[in-house]
């Protein structure tokens, strides 16, 4: 299954993601995501199914700063679920834990203009 969210325009803020059981419908849960700056905000809201067994959540952390070009995407958190999903591997990406795990859900940022970083 594969859902995509899009969000015009720039961006330089804040990146939420949100996860809760519904209230009407035990079988399935609520994701919320969003970008917020000082000018406002856009979100978006899907369903996913409950999983059973073990759940593990990790955010990718940069380490140095990167250079990020059009049209590429970079997995910045993801949420995983059953076998595999109890443990990570020193130095595992999140394209690599995705690779041998039962269930996954992969937030990525994807630019479509090179980035210009104004702060430098």
């Amino acid at each position: 299954m594969g859902i995509e969210e899009e969000f015009g325009g720039g961006f330089y803020g804040e990146f939420s993601v949100a996860l809760r059981e519904s209230d009407e419908d035990q079988s399935q849960y609520f994701v919320s995501v969003a970008f917020t700056d000082e000018s406002g905000y856009a979100s978006a809201r899907f369903d996913i199914p409950v999983f059973e067994g073990p759940i593990g959540i990790r955010p990718h952390t940069l380490q140095e700063k990167r250079e990020v070009k059009a049209g590429e995407s970079m997995a910045v958190w993801v949420l995983v679920a059953g076998e595999g999903s109890d443990y990570y591997r020193i130095g595992e990406t999140i394209e690599e834990l995705v690779q041998r795990v039962e269930w996954a859900l992969v937030i990525k940022v994807t630019v479509e203009d090179d980035f210009v970083d104004h702060e430098q």
